[in-house]
């Protein structure tokens, strides 16, 4: 009669134990990357109704592509319903086994979910997570129902996702594990990439935080980018009210000279009008030299402001009409008054109306 055999792929490589026993560590993102492909694996295997129920480190192999391979579904059951029955027996590896294993319970999908997380821990810390002997006190904490608490020095050494993601996979009560291997292997890549995971609590601060993690390179960017730009603002700001404030000095000193000028040539010219007629020397001609200087001068300075100008111009309106040239000195005083009357000067204003009266 025929003989019933099986055919099976050959892997080639060698076994996750095989690798630990040689002593070669196993980088986080290596076993992150073991880890989501196992639980795709798991996941496939799980919706055809199957459980491996001993996933352990000689039963993953390393092939020389470098991707692992889930091996020995020997032991493997079918599930009927949500479960299969199951007694504390040869299917499992007490060191890698669940709670409900230990505690002869019906074995889920829950099982693999742990027996996974068990081998991430063995990955990642480089030892099992409990030792020879220990069967007994792991026994008496899954009966009371008592959640494994990860060793101090691992939670300093192995990145706080990761521990979350590990302790979720090896929690006491099944129900209280990733509800699926998908489950499991989503918040693995959400960790590889620098991701929120699901389990952990996804406050702002700590999306904002992943956020930046997963983004170092472009924030830098964005922060050199921004502190340049503000540089250049500040800059850009700081000239502009520099410039503002010359131009603000600058017209000021010209007002005040403007001013100032006005003030010395009408008393100069009113010292020199009571002077020639004191000493009767008439309009000599250096009277009249000194004169059309002060028009002249007078002329030169009217790039001050309004103001000024309209005091220049009266200044020169005096002089032309010291010197008779009345109708000069009438359209100086025109423009002069014109240009006052826009200012908020009154002072000046009436300054000019006064001295068109007294000189017409």
């Amino acid at each position: 009669p025929p003989v019933p055999y099986l055919v099976m792929e050959y892997v080639g490589g060698v076994s996750l134990q095989q690798q630990l026993d040689s002593g070669a560590g196993i980088s986080s993102d290596n076993v992150v990357r073991i880890g989501r492909q196992i639980s795709a694996g798991l996941s496939a295997a799980h919706r055809k109704g199957g459980v491996h129920r001993d996933i352990k480190p000689g039963n993953v192999m390393v092939d020389r592509f470098n991707q692992p391979k889930l091996l020995d579904f020997g032991i493997a059951k079918l599930l009927e319903g949500d479960s299969v029955d199951g007694t504390l027996a040869p299917p499992m590896t007490p060191l890698f086994a669940s709670p409900e294993q230990l505690l002869g319970r019906p074995v889920t999908i829950a099982s693999d979910i742990y027996q996974l997380g068990a081998l991430l821990y063995r990955l990642v810390s480089g030892r099992p997570l409990m030792q020879e002997g220990a069967v007994d006190q792991a026994i008496a904490r899954a009966s009371q129902g008592e959640d494994l608490i990860l060793p101090q020095e691992d939670r300093r050494r192995i990145p706080r996702d990761l521990q979350l993601i590990i302790q979720r996979c090896l929690r006491c009560e099944p129900q209280t594990r990733y509800p699926s291997a998908d489950a499991l292997r989503k918040d693995l890549e959400a960790f590889q990439g620098g991701y929120p995971v699901e389990v952990a609590n996804r406050s702002w601060r700590y999306r904002a935080n992943r956020f930046l993690r997963r983004n170092r390179a472009m924030v830098g960017v964005v922060t050199v980018a921004t502190v340049l730009l503000a540089g250049a603002t500040y800059s850009y700001t700081r000239s502009l009210a520099e410039s503002r404030e010359l131009a603000e000095s600058r017209a000021q000193s010209a007002t005040r000279t403007s001013k100032a000028l006005s003030r010395l040539l009408t008393e100069s010219m009113s010292d020199l009008q009571d002077q020639v007629a004191e000493h009767e020397v008439g309009a000599s001609t250096i009277v009249k030299s000194v004169f059309e200087d002060a028009i002249r001068l007078a002329s030169l300075e009217l790039g001050a402001d309004d103001a000024a100008k309209a005091d220049l111009i009266r200044v020169r309106a005096n002089a032309e009409w010291r010197l008779g040239r009345l109708e000069e000195a009438s359209a100086s005083f025109e423009e002069a008054g014109l240009l006052s009357s826009a200012q908020d000067d009154p002072s000046l204003f009436a300054e000019i109306q006064l001295d068109s009266i007294r000189l017409a």
